[in-house]
């Protein structure tokens, strides 16, 4: 399984930056809660815990997360392996919610960065972490921000998305509305896989 996998059945995302900005920053408040809610947390510990495992985390290892949102991950992952931890994302609400849930903990670091237009060779990150990871984020939408996300690890990458719905309901539905909202429409879903990769091939699928 190599990249091609992944560009053959991608589903486009049909926003601009500042649209995704827009709607990320309205969806800041209630997205954080949801991220408080005690099952999502004991399931989010739950695939943690196996990346951390299969990735050979610890206290000297550089994680980045990409389209961190609040910055739950982020946090978990360092209070998990002791971890200096990045979490990136384009909206500003987001960046404040993280700043204010890690407070009192260490090793993490939250930064306001649209990863598609990102300069990772200006900001120094090639190959500079050794877990780069993306979770239910529309950060990774396609195969340049895919390969970015490669260059970046020296090790291991984690990509957690969606699974596209489709049905004989639905798909007639969204042109009878016309003004269907992708972007939400992405964030409501609740089957998602993990990938486990190393280098360009998947090693993993949980």
């Amino acid at each position: 399984m190599d990249l091609n996998f992944f560009e053959n059945n991608w589903v486009p995302l049909k926003d601009s930056g500042g649209e995704a900005n827009d709607f990320w920053n309205r969806r800041a408040a209630s997205y954080n809660r949801h991220k408080e809610n005690s099952l999502i947390g004991q399931h989010n510990q739950m695939v943690l815990a196996r990346v951390a495992e299969r990735c050979g985390l610890n206290q000297d290892s550089r994680i980045l997360d990409i389209g961190c949102g609040p910055g739950q991950l982020s946090i978990d992952l360092a209070v998990l392996t002791g971890a200096a931890v990045t979490g990136l994302d384009l909206a500003p609400a987001m960046i404040e919610l993280a700043k204010g849930r890690s407070k009192g903990v260490s090793g993490v670091d939250f930064q306001l960065l649209d990863w598609a237009g990102a300069d990772i060779e200006a900001l120094g990150w090639v190959k500079k972490f050794d877990l780069a990871m993306a979770s239910r984020t529309p950060a990774i939408c396609n195969r340049s921000t895919l390969e970015k996300m490669m260059v970046v690890s020296s090790g291991y990458g984690v990509l957690i998305s969606g699974v596209d719905i489709h049905n004989s309901v639905r798909e007639p539905l969204k042109e009878v509305l016309g003004d269907w909202d992708e972007l939400k429409g992405r964030a409501s879903r609740s089957i998602y896989n993990a990938w486990i990769f190393s280098g360009l091939w998947a090693i993993s699928l949980r």
